[in-house]
């Protein structure tokens, strides 16, 4: 039996100075933000609605806002809150099958949803067309520009839009916002959408006859940061300033602010991590069973089974998607292919990966609450200002069976990693981005071989955001492992980690 891990005071000093960045990252928040309130547009398939109100007593006019795939409204506050501040009352919409939304998803459902959202705010005088603007951001741009044929709006602002039919004709006072390390695709598309208008006009006359068109392409700027760029608020201010005439910037605090603070926050909570892991090892006597000793196999063996295997179960699921029936664009198909892999690799290491099935109750209870926790506390400080990251009920129905699906990956993964410290200098590191680098390219190849629709166009949009969830989910696992010595509660911990990803983040259909 082994003794318990005493608590250092490092890091008691991390969590105290986590503490003090998650009260600045709270102040700089509620600093940027204005009146707000949320509701739901029932005889508009049941939309979500975020009303930003400017701090006028009178909205210089109107911002319907429209957020891109994989995403939701929350993701548009920052956008929402420069818009609100130049005057404007902001309305930001959840998609079907995005967000607080349950209702299902495709991008033709996203669409008429979107036109219901504007003419249902039109017909209760809660909009004038005349004094609106319409905002997107990539599937959402492509949204706002084609509603031109539905409503003769005042401005529409289209952020890297993704591609699209062209709308019959096109939208008055347009800009165009395009990140210069964006996908080729989705660049390509700004440039045919300026020039199907076209070309640039940006004259005072050419704003008072609604034909103004710009597009600018923000250098050192990506698909998602464009939402929390300064440079893009100030194009945003401006554009919408020429367009309305009335609109004035109030001074408020800038939402970049914001911003700023969401970033300190989540340091914080990640600086607090060490010590809740330790507190709750120790309360709940986790690890006190010994270490199981795994011999984990060579790294170049273990590489070439991973490639191997990644690449078999690629070619299985396009044959058939085991949790299809889970209904989650991209993440059933993400979900069937970690069970995949994850079943033939315990199949190869299954020698190995016997010791792992030692399994402590206390340490398994133990990883559990501790990656809820996380979750919980990680996913409601998103929720206030970043994006929406604590799942409705829709998607908390398919946590348990993600976990399950996930679980053989992760433990695959750890028994062939082995344990904290096993593997010299920072090889095992190398090896474990290895392993999760063969696996997105296994899954980028039929991307590139064949082309793409709208939910594989997530595994490359999304590829930033995996990679740094993926380096976390790691260092929480072996925090885990080390507090317990236990690969099955490491494992387990990854699994919550990984199906919490897959719940929030894709679209219900």
């Amino acid at each position: 039996m082994s003794a318990p891990r005493k608590i250092s005071p490092r890091e008691w000093g991390l969590a105290v100075l986590g503490v003090a960045l998650l009260a600045t990252g709270a102040h700089l928040i509620r600093a940027a933000r204005g009146p707000e309130h949320d509701t739901l547009l029932d005889d508009a398939c049941r939309t979500p609605l975020r009303v930003l109100e400017p701090p006028t007593p009178r909205p210089a006019g109107y911002a319907v806002v429209f957020h891109g795939l994989s995403a939701s409204r929350r993701i548009m506050q920052t956008l929402g809150q420069q818009l609100a501040a130049a005057g404007l009352r902001v309305y930001l919409a959840d998609s079907p099958g995005h967000g607080d939304s349950a209702e299902p998803f495709t991008l033709a459902r996203a669409e008429q949803c979107a036109a219901e959202v504007v003419e249902t705010l039109e017909r209760r005088g809660d909009i004038s067309l005349d004094r609106t603007v319409l905002v997107g951001h990539s599937m959402g741009g492509a949204i706002a520009v084609r509603l031109v044929d539905r409503f003769p709006t005042q401005a529409t602002l289209a952020i890297s839009p993704a591609p699209m039919i062209l709308p019959r004709r096109m939208p008055a006072n347009l800009l165009i916002v395009s990140a210069s390390l964006d996908l080729s695709r989705l660049k390509n598309q700004a440039y045919e959408l300026r020039r199907a208008a076209g070309g640039e006009r940006t004259a005072p006359a050419d704003f008072v006859e609604r034909r103004a068109v710009y597009l600018a392409v923000v250098p050192r700027s990506t698909h998602t940061s464009l939402l929390f760029d300064p440079r893009v608020a100030r194009l945003v201010d401006g554009w919408v300033r020429a367009a309305l005439g009335e609109a004035t910037r109030i001074p408020t605090a800038p939402p970049v602010y914001a911003v700023v603070g969401s970033a300190l926050g989540l340091l914080g909570l990640l600086m607090m991590f060490p010590l809740a892991a330790g507190l709750g090892a120790g309360l709940l006597a986790a690890g006190r069973n010994g270490t199981p000793t795994l011999s984990p196999p060579g790294a170049v063996d273990a590489l070439l089974r991973w490639v191997l295997v990644a690449l078999a179960a690629v070619g299985a699921l396009s044959f058939w998607v085991p949790l299809g029936w889970l209904h989650l664009l991209t993440g059933a198909y993400l979900a069937s292919f970690l069970l995949l892999t994850g079943a033939m690799l315990l199949a190869f290491f299954w020698k190995q990966a016997k010791p792992a099935l030692q399994l402590d109750a206390r340490s398994l209870v133990f990883a559990g609450a501790l990656a809820f926790g996380a979750v919980a506390g990680i996913a409601l400080w998103m929720n206030w200002q970043l994006t929406d990251a604590w799942p409705i009920a829709a998607r908390c129905m398919r946590l348990l069976p993600l976990v399950l699906a996930c679980l053989p990956y992760t433990l695959a993964e750890a028994v062939a990693l082995g344990s904290p410290g096993q593997r010299k200098g920072g090889l095992r590191f190398l090896l474990f981005c290895a392993f999760r680098l063969a696996l997105w390219l296994a899954l980028v190849f039929p991307i590139i071989a064949f082309g793409f629709g709208a939910g594989q166009v997530l595994v490359l949009l999304l590829a930033v955001y995996m990679a740094i969830f993926s380096i976390f989910d790691r260092l929480g696992a072996d925090a885990v492992w080390r507090r317990t010595g236990s690969p099955a509660a490491a494992a387990l911990f990854s699994a919550i980690l990984t199906a919490w990803f897959f719940a929030a983040v894709f679209p219900l259909t």
